[in-house]
C-alpha cells in the first residue's frame, strides 16, 4: 500500500510540473512585467514586520530572527478555509488536527493536544489561555479575507511579549478598516466542511473614520474512527465582528471587536454517550497611537476578553483585563530604543466534576511587567545589535526575566547574517497549579516555570532577484519542565532535555505567472527525567512544497504538498497530504474555486490524539467549493 501511494504522489507531482512548465512556456516572460501575483518578489522581501523587535523598519530580509511571514496571497491561493489550517506549510510548525474541531499546533518541539509552549496573538490580543496553557481554536473563527498577514516566529520572544513566547510566536495582523471598503460575500461548501458562509462590509464614517463589520457561519462533518464509523465529532461555528479605525492628525485611533458562538460534539472515551457542547465569547480592543515622526511614536492597547465553556468533565467562565504601552524612540544617533510596561488580570470560575476537583474553583490572577530593548548599529547600515529584556511578576512563580541578544549583519543587498541568544519561561497554569484529575495528576501549587536557552544562527540569500533562500539553525537547553512524578502522582519540575534543528525554505518566481515555495525541517531532542515520550510528540523530519500557477488572467491552478514523520506517542504514522485547487475568476468581481484536499489517501492515520480524551480520530478525502463576489 505504501508504495502504490509513492507512486501515485510521484505521478501527481510530475504531471503538476510538466503541465506548470508547458503554461509557463505560453506565457510572456517580459522582465518589466510583474505578472498576476499580489505581492512582487522584491516587496515580499522589504515588507515590514513588528513582531521581531516590536518597532517599525524592520523588513523580513534583514530581520535577526526566523521568521516566516503568510501573506494575503498565500492565505488566499492556499485553499484552507480557516484559521489553524493556514499554518501547514510554515518551517518548523506542526499542526496536528485531532478531530473536526481541535487542532494540536506547535513550533520546535512538544506538540500536544494541551500545547502549553506557543503564544497566539491576534492584533496584540493575547488568545493564550491560563486553564491549560494553550489556545482554543475552535473559538478564534475570524474571516480569512480580513487578514493582512501571519507573522511567526520560530524561537523564544519572551524579551519582548513575555512570558509563554517559550518556543514561537504566531502573530494575526488584520486589515484596518480602510482596507476593506466594500462589501465581499462568499458561499461555500464540500463533502467534510459542509458549509461555510461570509460577509464582509467596509464604509466611510462621516467624521472621516473607517469601519468594518463581518459575519461568518461555519460548519464540519464528523471525523472517522479507523473502522470507518463516525466520530461524534462535529462542529457549527459562528462568529460576528467590527473594527472602526480614525487617523487625526499625529493621533490614530481603532477600536474593533468579535462575538463568538460555539456548538460542537465530543464522545468521550469513558462514557462513550456524545454530548453537545456550547461555548460562547466576545472580546473588544482599543489603541491610541500618537506618532511623533517617522522614528518616535507612543501607543496605548487595552482588550477585554470573556469566555464561557461548557466540557464535559468541566465548565469555565474566564474573564481577562488587559492594558499595556509601548514608547518608541531614538535617544541617540543610530539607536532605536523601546520601552513599555503592562498590566493583566485574569479571573476565572472553573465547575468541578467527578473527574475533576480545584483547590480554588474561582481566582484572580495578576501580572506585571515592563521591557525595554535597544536596536543599534555597531558599523552604519551593515552591523546591527538588538539587546532587550522583559521582567514581570506573576501569581504562580513571582519574579521572571527574559533577556535576549540578536546581531544582523547585512554586508550587501543580497545577504543577511543573524546570531541570538535568548531566555523565555513557561509559566504553570491554573490546571497544573490548581487542578486534581482523576487518573491522571494532583495539583502541585509550588510547581516552578519551564525555561528554555536558546542559541540560534541564521542567514538569507537572494541569489537572483526571484530566488531567494532563509536558513536557521537551533540549539535549546530545557530546564524544569513540568511532568506527573509517578510516585506521588503530583505535577513537578522534574524532567530537563536539549533539542536542536534546522530549518530551510526558499521561495522561487519561476515566471513572472508561476511561484514556487517549499521547506525542510529538522528537529531532534533528548529528555532526560519523566515524560521522556515528549520526545515522540513532534515530527523529526518535516517538508512542504506549494506551486501557485497563474494560467491566464482568469484561471489559477494552485497545490501544495505536506509531509511530516510519523508521532509514535500518538501511534500516527507518516502523514503525506497533497492539496489541489483550481481558482477561476469570470468577472473582475468573482471568484469560484474548487479544492481537493487528503489527496493522497483517504483515512491515511490519525495526525493527533487527544491525551484528554483517547479518542482517535482520521481525516477523510474531501472536496470543497466556493464563490466569492466583491462589490
Amino acid at each position: 500500500m505504501m508504495e502504490r501511494r509513492n507512486l501515485f504522489l510521484i505521478l501527481i507531482l510530475v504531471f503538476l510540473a510538466v503541465c506548470s512548465l508547458c503554461f509557463a512556456e505560453q506565457l510572456p516572460n517580459d522582465s518589466n512585467d510583474l505578472g498576476l501575483f499580489d505581492l512582487p518578489f522584491e516587496e515580499a522581501m522589504e515588507m515590514e514586520v513588528i513582531s521581531v523587535t516590536r518597532t517599525k523598519g524592520q523588513n523580513v530580509f534583514t530581520s535577526p530572527a526566523a521568521i516566516y511571514v503568510i501573506t494575503q496571497e498565500e492565505i488566499r491561493r492556499s485553499g484552507h478555509q480557516i484559521l489553524p489550517e493556514l499554518f501547514r506549510g510554515v518551517p518548523g510548525l506542526h499542526v496536528g488536527r485531532i478531530n473536526a474541531n481541535e487542532w494540536a499546533i506547535s513550533i520546535r518541539g512538544f506538540n500536544l493536544s494541551l500545547n502549553n509552549k506557543l503564544l497566539i496573538l491576534i492584533d496584540g490580543r493575547s488568545i493564550y489561555t491560563l486553564r491549560f496553557g494553550g489556545v482554543d481554536w475552535d473559538m478564534h473563527n475570524i474571516p480569512l479575507e480580513i487578514i493582512d498577514r501571519i507573522e511567526v516566529i520560530r524561537g523564544p520572544g519572551g524579551s519582548l511579549w513575555g512570558a509563554n513566547a517559550y518556543n514561537g510566536i504566531i502573530n494575526i495582523i488584520t486589515k484596518r478598516a480602510s482596507d476593506t471598503q466594500g462589501t465581499v460575500l462568499s458561499v461555500g461548501g464540500g463533502s467534510e466542511h459542509l458549509l461555510k458562509g461570509t460577509g464582509i462590509y467596509g464604509g466611510k464614517l462621516k467624521n472621516g473614520g473607517f469601519f468594518r463589520v463581518y459575519g461568518e457561519f461555519d460548519k464540519f462533518d464528523d471525523f472517522k474512527r479507523g473502522d470507518g464509523s463516525d466520530g461524534s465529532d462535529e462542529w457549527e461555528t459562528a462568529q460576528t465582528g467590527y473594527r472602526f479605525d480614525w487617523d487625526k492628525g499625529i493621533d490614530s485611533f481603532t477600536l474593533q471587536g468579535d462575538f463568538h458562538y460555539n456548538v460542537l460534539d465530543r464522545l468521550p472515551v469513558v462514557t462513550r454517550r456524545a454530548s453537545k457542547l456550547e461555548a460562547y465569547a466576545n472580546n473588544i480592543l482599543g489603541k491610541w497611537t500618537r506618532t511623533f515622526d517617522d522614528e518616535s511614536e507612543f501607543a496605548l492597547l487595552f482588550y477585554y476578553d470573556m469566555v464561557h465553556r461548557t466540557q464535559i468533565e468541566w465548565t469555565e467562565e474566564r474573564h481577562v483585563g488587559d492594558i499595556e504601552f509601548q514608547h518608541t524612540l531614538v535617544p541617540l544617533d543610530g539607536h532605536q530604543f523601546v520601552w513599555g510596561g503592562k498590566y493583566n488580570v485574569n479571573a476565572d470560575k472553573i465547575g468541578e466534576s467527578q473527574f475533576l476537583t480545584m483547590g480554588h474553583r474561582s481566582e484572580t490572577l495578576n501580572t506585571i511587567s515592563g521591557f525595554v530593548q535597544d536596536c543599534f548599529f555597531l558599523s552604519p547600515e551593515v552591523l546591527k545589535m538588538t539587546l532587550g529584556m522583559k521582567i514581570e511578576n506573576n501569581h504562580f512563580t513571582g519574579f521572571e526575566y527574559q533577556p535576549n541578544g540578536r546581531l544582523a549583519w547585512t554586508p550587501d543587498d543580497n545577504n543577511t547574517y543573524w546570531a541570538s541568544v535568548s531566555r523565555a519561561v513557561r509559566t504553570p497554569t491554573r490546571f497544573e497549579d490548581d487542578a486534581t484529575i482523576v487518573g491522571g495528576f494532583t495539583r502541585n501549587p509550588d510547581v516552578e516555570s519551564e525555561t528554555v536557552v536558546s542559541f540560534e544562527l541564521g542567514q538569507r540569500h537572494k541569489f537572483t532577484e526571484k530566488l531567494f533562500t532563509d536558513v536557521a539553525a537551533f540549539a535549546n537547553t530545557y530546564d524544569n519542565l513540568i511532568a506527573k512524578n509517578f510516585g506521588s502522582d503530583k505535577l513537578e519540575n522534574v524532567s530537563s532535555g536539549e533539542a536542536q534543528g534546522v530549518e530551510l525554505s526558499g521561495t522561487w518566481q519561476a515566471t513572472n505567472y508561476w511561484k514556487l515555495l517549499a521547506n525542510y525541517s529538522f528537529f531532534n531532542i533528548d529528555i532526560h527525567g519523566l515524560r521522556e515520550d515528549n520526545e515522540f510528540a513532534f515530527p523529526r523530519n518535516m517538508a512542504n512544497l506549494k506551486s501557485f500557477l497563474d494560467i491566464n488572467d482568469k484561471l489559477e491552478l494552485n497545490s501544495a504538498m505536506y509531509y511530516s514523520d510519523n508521532l509514535s506517542r500518538f501511534s500516527s504514522p507518516s502523514i503525506v497530504r497533497l492539496d489541489i485547487g483550481l481558482t477561476y475568476k469570470p468577472k473582475q468581481n468573482m471568484e469560484i474555486s474548487v479544492w481537493g484536499q487528503n489527496l493522497t489517501e483517504s483515512q491515511q492515520g490519525p495526525e493527533m490524539v487527544a491525551l484528554e480524551q483517547g479518542e482517535i480520530l482520521e481525516a477523510e478525502r474531501a472536496i470543497f467549493a466556493k464563490i466569492t463576489w466583491r462589490f
